[in-house]
C-alpha cells in the first residue's frame, strides 16, 4: 500500500478508462532515503550540540548518513563516535541500540553484499532504475488523461533489481518506523543480530572455517 498510489476503480489493476498507479519502488526509495537521512541529521545535531551541521554551507564537509566516500573528513551519523574519535555519538541512546545496529546493516556496512541503500541511491546505482519509473509514470497521467492507450504504454525495466527494490522499500518502511519509537521512548525493537558489520562477517568465516576443518577431521578419522 505505501508504493501504489490509489485510484476508484474496482480491483488492484485498475481499468482502461481509470488504470492504478504503477508500483514505483525506486522513486519511494529515494523519497523516503531523503527523509530518512535529513531526520536523523536534526536528530543527531540535536542530541550532540552540534545545530551548526544541520543545513549544508560551501566548501564545508557536512554531516551524512553513511559516509561513504570521505567518512574521515566529516561526521558519519550512524557511526559510534564523533569525527574527533573520542566524544560519543548520543544519538544511539536516543534512538536505541538495536534500530542502530539496523541502519548501519541497511547504510553503512563493509560488506559487498550488504544493501547500503542511501549510497546506491546517492550514487548512481539505481538511476537507470528512477528513468523508467518516471517514464511509466509519464504514461500513466497520459493515459489517464485519455491521451495515450493502455495497449501503447510500456512497463518500467527494472529487472534484477526488483526483489532488491521492494526488499530496501519494506526496511525503510521498519526503520522509520523504529526511528519514530525510539525517539518517542518507547522502542519496538528490543534486540537486532547485525548481519553485515565485521563481527557478523568475521563469525561467519570463523563458523566456515571450524566446518571445513570438520569435514577434514571427518576424512582423516
Amino acid at each position: 500500500p505505501a508504493l501504489r498510489g490509489g485510484t476508484k476503480s474496482s480491483d488492484d489493476t485498475g481499468t482502461k478508462e481509470n488504470p492504478s498507479l504503477p508500483l514505483l519502488p525506486t522513486i519511494f526509495i529515494t523519497a523516503l532515503s531523503s527523509i530518512i537521512e535529513h531526520s536523523l541529521r536534526l536528530l543527531w545535531c540535536y542530541e550532540n550540540q552540534r545545530h551548526y551541521h544541520c543545513i549544508a554551507r560551501a566548501s564545508e564537509y557536512y554531516v551524512t548518513l553513511d559516509g561513504h566516500g570521505q567518512r574521515d573528513r566529516h561526521d558519519v551519523m550512524i557511526s559510534p563516535f564523533l569525527i574527533d574519535g573520542t566524544s560519543k555519538n548520543k544519538l544511539i541512546s536516543l534512538i536505541g541500540a538495536p534500530a542502530f545496529a539496523m541502519l548501519s546493516d541497511l547504510f553503512a556496512s563493509p560488506s559487498p553484499d550488504a544493501p547500503n541503500i542511501r549510497s546506491a541511491v546517492c550514487h548512481g546505482t539505481l538511476d537507470d532504475a528512477v528513468v523508467a519509473e518516471l517514464e511509466e509514470l509519464g504514461q500513466w497521467a497520459i493515459v489517464l488523461n485519455g491521451c495515450l492507450n493502455t495497449n501503447q504504454t510500456k512497463q518500467a525495466h527494472t529487472d534484477n533489481n526488483e526483489p532488491f527494490l521492494m526488499d530496501a522499500s519494506c526496511a525503510l518502511i521498519s526503520c522509520l518506523d523504529l526511528i519514530s519509537s525510539g525517539v518517542s521512548g518507547q522502542p519496538n525493537m528490543s534486540r537486532y543480530e547485525p548481519v553485515y558489520s565485521y563481527t557478523a562477517m568475521a563469525k561467519r568465516d570463523l563458523g566456515d572455517i571450524l566446518s571445513k576443518i570438520d569435514e577434514i577431521d571427518s576424512l582423516i578419522s
